[in-house]
């Protein structure tokens, strides 16, 4: 038989009910019966553009025998009254984040013999519980990545730095050397004695204008 047209949507839920009309509103149902028409199998799904991040998708799904040990990190699925087959067949599935895995199961069908493109779950009473795998991480990246900012406009002139302006003054004692007369320096505290000047006092005291030298520079 050939395979089923591909779907965009990831299975999101399954349950098995004991008729087809208690099928929660909003899941497909398969109609073929597994166990003397008392046990349907029911998913629900949920468009892969849909989905975000944490949408809880399934993954995987197993049959395992009673006897066999729980899978870790699966749910157990199958818990109606009705169905006594289940006590030694039980159905197990992967939930997981949408965004945790590249692909996830997409659609379930039932079966007496394998179909192209589906893979087998496991066999309940001769049939046989197919599932298909479909990607979506491509669809996922295309529809929650953010676009990225266009690179800056290297073309434009950068800013000019604010300009710095410095200001100096040229004084009448500028550039003179002091020194302390050596006959204070054996008795440090004779410093202390020293009369304090300020700056205009000491300009007003030496002042010299130069006339001399000017004079001679103007013969």
């Amino acid at each position: 038989m050939s395979s089923l047209p591909d779907t965009t949507a990831c299975v999101t839920d399954v349950v098995f009910v004991d008729s087809v009309t208690a099928a929660p509103t909003g899941y497909t149902v398969l109609p073929s019966s597994l166990y003397k028409k008392k046990c349907y199998l029911c998913y629900a799904t949920k468009e892969i553009a849909n989905c975000d991040s944490t949408t809880l998708i399934l993954a995987d799904l197993k049959i395992l025998s009673s006897g066999d040990p729980s899978p870790g990190g699966y749910r157990r699925l199958t818990e109606i009254s009705s169905s006594a087959f289940w006590r030694s067949r039980i159905v197990w599935g992967h939930f997981v984040p949408f965004a945790s895995v590249s692909s996830a199961i997409g659609d379930i069908l039932i079966s007496d013999s394998s179909l192209d493109g589906f893979i087998l779950a496991g066999e309940v009473n001769s049939l046989k519980i197919l599932c298909k795998q479909v990607a979506h991480r491509a669809a996922y990246a295309s529809s929650s990545t953010p676009k990225r900012p266009p690179p800056p406009n290297h073309s434009s002139a950068a800013p000019k730095p604010p300009a710095v302006h410095t200001y100096s003054w040229d004084f009448a004692l500028s550039g003179v050397p002091v020194e302390l007369n050596r006959k204070y320096f054996p008795d440090a505290e004779l410093l202390y004695d020293i009369p304090c000047k300020t700056f205009e006092e000491l300009e007003r005291e030496y002042q010299y204008s130069a006339s001399v030298e000017r004079s001679l520079l103007g013969n």
